[in-house]
């Protein structure tokens, strides 16, 4: 018996043909491999910080970074990371809108920024748009400490080596 390919209900061993999976942006899975931190700042001394941080107080996690908005954006699609580190000042896309669209599309995502532009206008619209966390730029590691453990306690997902 022959089953059409866009065969959605049966068990795969009468029809022969595997039930399809929706597609990525209904179910909210990653198109591409899943990380667990994007990092998006328009300076690489910043996210090489980071990065480097986050290597030493974590343990085996994958990033990706972006150096600009567009960039982060099209990277967090395509992996949707575990955590986004948004810088709001970046070329051609700022943290501000990037956060909105990571927002709409996925209410829970987790998004941290981390900017040099601390004035409380930007802590509040990046707070309004949905962020988890602002880390004023320079930051100590402590304070990316603490965004590892805010999500912690919001998904249960521990990143933290211990």
């Amino acid at each position: 018996m022959t089953t059409p390919d866009n065969a959605t209900t049966g068990n795969p061993e009468q029809t022969g043909v595997a039930p399809r999976r929706p597609p990525s942006h209904i179910t909210g899975d990653p198109v591409g491999p899943r990380i667990d931190v994007l990092i998006a700042d328009d300076t690489r001394p910043t996210r090489q910080v980071l990065a480097s941080l986050l290597r030493e107080v974590t343990s085996g996690i994958k990033m990706e970074q972006a150096d600009d908005g567009k960039e982060a954006l099209a990277a967090w699609r395509k992996m949707q990371p575990r955590i986004t580190f948004l810088d709001i000042d970046m070329p051609l896309q700022d943290g501000l809108s990037v956060l909105k669209a990571i927002r709409k599309a996925s209410p829970t995502a987790f998004v941290a920024i981390v900017s040099g532009n601390s004035s409380s206008q930007n802590v509040r619209a990046a707070l309004d748009a949905g962020a988890n966390g602002f880390v004023v730029k320079p930051f100590k590691p402590q304070r990316i400490i603490d965004v590892l453990e805010r999500y912690a306690q919001v998904t249960g997902h521990d990143l933290m080596r211990r």
